[in-house]
């Protein structure tokens, strides 16, 4: 009983850590990031889609040897329910957004199959480190849990110097690590959170044409007519991922995947403990 309250008690004191330290990083980071890349004389925007087009072939080709063959399957079942599983949230959140502002007509041309293979790239690699990685082995030593949080920790770290970025982008890609986090742990590949992954920024960024992560959408079947100047319930320059409604649409996937993730943490706890009677 002792182990499993001071397990709970150290989970929660690390996710009020990750969040915490997530939200007074996103704080300083337009200052930090503006500095950093006027002095390296760079435009994040744009190098960030076509210039990652081999990102995850090349990492794929790197990490290959040291991945088990089971977390780069992509059985159909687990793929199909990832992909259904971001279908469902995008449509909700453009539903949101287009009562507020419409819908417009976007720009289609022979280029949106070059941003549409980045983005997959992007989604494929990032799946690879943050959770193919660094998650399978926090999982391999059944510290499923925690690996859960620091990973998604990590990953919303990661988009720091994305424009834009605000605390609310902080909060919902922490709990967008943890939806993704928890669909790799169930499936033990990447095939369901890959496939949500690349399901989600595609819907939102291609197909409804929303600025994606600070990237704005250059071509799309679809644009939303918004303000060009958004407060923080609609997530400002970052987009529907820096928004207040995104973060209520994703509570309530992220709380699921923690009680069940906890849950199996106690079993995990229970095991040690007769082991160790015996």
């Amino acid at each position: 009983m002792r182990e499993k309250i001071f397990s709970r008690i150290s989970l929660t004191a690390l996710t009020i850590i990750a969040i915490v330290t997530g939200i007074l990083a996103s704080l300083i980071n337009d200052v930090i990031a503006s500095a950093i890349l006027q002095m390296l004389k760079l435009n994040i925007k744009d190098y960030i889609l076509e210039s990652q087009l081999l990102l995850s072939p090349i990492l794929y080709l790197l990490l290959r040897r040291y991945l088990p063959k089971k977390i780069m399957s992509f059985p159909a079942r687990p793929t199909l329910f990832g992909a259904r599983y971001a279908f469902i949230l995008t449509l909700l959140t453009a539903l949101i957004f287009y009562l507020n502002g419409g819908i417009g007509k976007g720009i289609v041309s022979f280029r949106i199959l070059l941003t549409i293979a980045g983005v997959f790239s992007i989604s494929f690699a990032e799946e690879i480190i943050f959770r193919g990685v660094i998650l399978e082995k926090f999982r391999e030593r059944k510290k499923r849990m925690t690996g859960l949080l620091i990973t998604s920790m990590l990953w919303s770290m990661a988009h720091l110097f994305n424009a834009n970025f605000n605390p609310f982008s902080y909060i919902n890609t922490f709990m967008f690590g943890i939806i993704i986090g928890g669909l790799f742990l169930k499936d033990e590949n990447l095939s369901g959170a890959t496939a949500f992954h690349f399901v989600w920024n595609l819907m939102l960024f291609n197909v409804f044409g929303f600025t994606l992560s600070g990237i704005n959408a250059g071509f799309s079947i679809f644009r939303p007519n918004l303000p060009e100047v958004q407060g923080l319930l609609w997530g400002g320059g970052y987009g529907p991922e820096g928004s207040i409604i995104v973060t209520m649409l994703l509570l309530l996937p992220a709380i699921r995947v923690i009680k069940r993730e906890l849950a199996i943490s106690d079993v995990f706890m229970k095991q040690n403990t007769n082991g160790k009677k015996v």
